[in-house]
């Protein structure tokens, strides 16, 4: 369980908080401000939460959860892919480790762990290559600035056999994230999966 996050003052006078808080009210920034500090969530801001137990935990029905998710994901601020129940914060590994990786920080190793553990994804993919991790030597992305890209260089960590599935798309190529997941997660709610 996740001990402690960071959640920037300027979410607030920014961008990001008004915009959401203008567009979409009160309840669409709780469930923001919930999926950057909620206790399973993790630093990178990829992680598994199934829809259920957000709203369990926001005192929502899941369906209000999902509705909600899917105007953050129109603002730019998550992605949901719900065949897997994971939560995707596009900027949230920039703001909660470092705008400007480093390989000797032990948070890396940490990371690599976490994304060995998710569970099959189609944000993973998109995920490596938003921030710039290349599997397969350095890193040619941007690491600020996530889900806009960035100018600062982006970092590489060491990835194991296992994930060689997951390669960096050609340029100018879709990723398996790129896809419209308002559809799919509206039809999981409605059907029943949470």
């Amino acid at each position: 369980m996740r001990n402690a996050g960071i959640l920037k003052s300027r979410f607030w006078i920014g961008g990001t908080g008004q915009a959401v808080l203008r567009r979409y009210g009160h309840e669409t920034a709780l469930v923001a401000i919930y999926l950057v500090s909620n206790p399973h969530s993790h630093m990178s801001g990829i992680y598994y939460l199934p829809l259920a137990l957000a709203a369990s935990e926001l005192q929502m029905t899941e369906a209000e959860v999902a509705g909600h998710v899917l105007d953050l994901e129109r603002e730019g601020f998550c992605q949901y892919d719900a065949d897997s129940r994971v939560v995707w914060v596009c900027n949230m590994l920039a703001h909660q480790v470092s705008p400007r990786w480093n390989e000797s920080d032990n948070r890396s190793r940490s990371i690599r762990q976490h994304l060995l553990g998710l569970p099959e994804t189609k944000l993973l993919g998109a995920f490596l290559a938003r921030y710039g991790i290349s599997l397969e030597g350095p890193s040619e992305g941007a690491w600020g600035g996530a889900c806009q890209g960035g100018a600062q260089a982006g970092p590489s960590l060491p990835v194991p056999p296992s994930l060689a599935a997951w390669r960096k798309p050609p340029p100018g190529g879709k990723s398996d994230g790129d896809s419209d997941g308002a559809s799919s997660l509206l039809g999981a709610v409605a059907g029943g999966a949470a």
